[in-house]
């Protein structure tokens, strides 16, 4: 329930309205990571994955090519693509991480918790 508030609070800090918001089973993807994923819909009927790391140390460039995966199984689970992808992490990024991923399209809030 706390993350869902997190989450909201994100979306109205970012202006975004979100009409829809569940959670993805990380089991699906095959994952045991400590991470939550959230999928959400805006009033546009665009989609948006949130990706929420509880990690403590650095977010480094092996652990972004593994999110991009990630991404790439849970599009071909839900067979359907999100259109925005979001990173949330309470931790710091690395440089080489934080560049790959906004190339692959990605928005990161390190300040999320």
């Amino acid at each position: 329930m706390f993350l869902y508030k997190q989450i909201s609070d994100l979306a109205i800090k970012r202006n975004l309205v979100l009409v829809k918001l569940q959670v993805f089973d990380k089991k699906k993807l095959g994952t045991r990571k400590k991470l939550t994923v959230f999928i959400g819909l805006d009033t546009k009927d665009f989609y948006h994955t949130f990706f929420i790391f509880e990690q403590k140390s650095r977010f480094v460039l092996q652990h972004a090519h593994e999110l991009s995966q990630l991404q790439v199984t849970l599009d071909e689970l839900r067979k359907r693509r999100s259109r925005f992808k979001h990173l949330c992490l309470c931790c710091a990024v690395c440089q080489k991480a934080k560049v790959f991923l906004e190339n692959e399209g990605w928005r990161i809030h390190d300040d999320f918790m």
